[in-house]
């Protein structure tokens, strides 16, 4: 057997430099991406997702748990729902571009679950005539099959990235290439960043609100004629079932029409006008049903491209949201 080299003299000095150069490099890295306006972000991931439902079944009676799309994502607040209503835990599960209902329907069926739900529907998937439902479903999947250790991956994984820049997607090595071969120049900051708690924060200045915009009406033309009464009937029975599978376990459940202003607002008060369509659902479901334009608080704040809150109005409707279910006795 040969004999181990001894670590000193020369070879100790040269692995002490080459970890100083190594360490000065990862401070250099860091230190470039935030002076061109980079921060820490989370990645919304599975895992991530399964860690906050789990967090919320063992808060029990005490877990206000947030499901919807984007715009509950990026609207409501987890923080600032627990500064108005303290003695709740509030947890964010709002899936982007997905309908909520897969996940109404498992924490309905789900004995160990026995908290209450804000359920933000989103005119699109509630109504429209494809709901999204493949993602919800595939992270269902996971939460049911993820290995014991994946809670405690996730969790060290998470304390890397909200603190380092060098755990953003687009300055990776692979990310940072890829952008210099298709676009020919540097990764700039996205209008979108993630905590922990998985609450989004949107910056609207750091997007094209025009271009945005144009996106949704698109995606909105494209999505072919809405629901007809049967089936819209058919929706509002397996939610109000849901309902009550919740109730019989003590729970409470808050409809949601969040925010949307300017052309994205017309469009969808035109292709589901209120009377056909929100007001039927919301005489159809045992519990109580909000629309933003109904309470004058909520109605005021505009969208940044005219589907999302920016962060700072999302605190406002948050706050303001929050008061209005205190104001109606909900969630004590």
């Amino acid at each position: 057997m040969l004999p181990l080299p001894e670590v000193d003299g020369p070879w100790l000095r040269t692995w002490c430099v080459a970890l100083v150069l190594a360490v000065a490099a990862l401070v250099g890295y860091e230190q470039l991406w935030r002076s061109r306006g980079f921060e820490p972000d989370v990645r919304d991931r599975a895992e991530l997702w399964a860690l906050q439902r789990e967090r919320a079944i063992r808060a029990g009676r005490g877990a206000v748990v947030i499901i919807g799309t984007s715009r509950a994502l990026l609207g409501l607040d987890p923080k600032v729902m627990e500064e108005v209503i303290p003695e709740r835990k509030f947890f964010q599960l709002a899936i982007r571009g997905s309908s909520p209902v897969p996940v109404f329907r498992d924490f309905a069926a789900d004995p160990a679950f026995v908290g209450d739900l804000i359920c933000e529907l989103h005119p699109m998937t509630i109504f429209g005539p494809h709901p999204a439902e493949a993602q919800p479903v595939q992270w269902l999947e996971f939460c049911r099959h993820r290995a014991w250790v994946s809670d405690i991956e996730t969790w060290l994984r998470i304390q890397f990235q909200q603190r380092l820049v060098l755990e953003v997607m687009e300055v990776t090595p692979t990310s940072l290439l890829r952008n210099l071969v298709e676009k020919r120049r540097l990764p700039v900051p996205g209008g979108y960043r993630l905590r922990p708690d998985r609450f989004m924060l949107f910056e609207a200045a750091r997007v094209d609100a025009d271009r945005g915009e144009a996106h949704w009406l698109k995606g909105l033309r494209a999505m072919g004629p809405p629901i007809g009464e049967a089936e819209l009937a058919r929706r509002c029975e397996e939610l109000e079932r849901c309902v009550q599978r919740l109730k019989a376990r003590g729970g409470r459940v808050v409809f949601l029409r969040m925010v949307s202003s300017g052309a994205l607002y017309e469009a969808e008060a035109q292709a589901w006008p209120r009377a056909r369509y929100w007001d039927v659902l919301s005489r159809s479901v045992s519990m109580p049903a909000v629309h933003f334009k109904d309470v004058p608080e909520l109605a005021g704040i505009q969208c940044g491209e005219g589907s999302h809150l920016e962060h700072r109005d999302a605190q406002r409707f948050t706050r303001a949201f929050a008061a209005e279910l205190r104001k109606r006795g909900l969630f004590p």
